[in-house]
């Protein structure tokens, strides 16, 4: 494992202040922002919040890549599941705020894979720890 990979519950200051998250219910008045119909990224809460059953969004967007799905939260126009490090400045500046912070969300661990007995695992084992060192951006 490079990097722990940790994913927060978000949305903008000004949507969240007008109409709060705070259980199941509320999601009926916001859009969940997400890359695909899998809801990827907002599994990260659900499993851990008792399933999608009970979580009814107002609509669904489905953007493709974790940027456009940052950028549309950040244009107040839905909420999301996002990498902490993709949203870590956004929370620091206010333009973000957590969603539900009692529910610990998922998380993941970037790795580097590679064959065992492969011909170049010393060089690969070395990238590795450059890797580990450097911080997620």
């Amino acid at each position: 494992v490079l990097h722990t990979e940790r994913y927060i519950f978000v949305g903008a200051a000004r949507l969240v202040r007008e109409r709060p998250l705070r259980n199941a219910a509320d999601a009926r008045r916001h859009a969940l922002i997400d890359i695909d119909d899998n809801l990827p990224l907002c599994r990260y809460f659900l499993d851990q919040a008792g399933g999608s059953a009970d979580w009814k969004f107002a609509q669904v967007e489905y953007l493709g890549t974790v940027g456009a799905v940052r950028l549309r939260v950040l244009q107040g126009r839905g909420i999301a599941v996002l990498p902490l490090h993709s949203v870590a400045s956004d929370l620091k500046r206010g333009r973000l705020r957590q969603l539900m912070p009692r529910v610990a969300l998922q998380s993941e661990g970037f790795r580097l894979l590679w064959m065992r007995r492969h011909p170049q695992a010393p060089s690969i084992a070395g990238l590795a720890a450059e890797l580990a060192q450097v911080p997620m951006r």
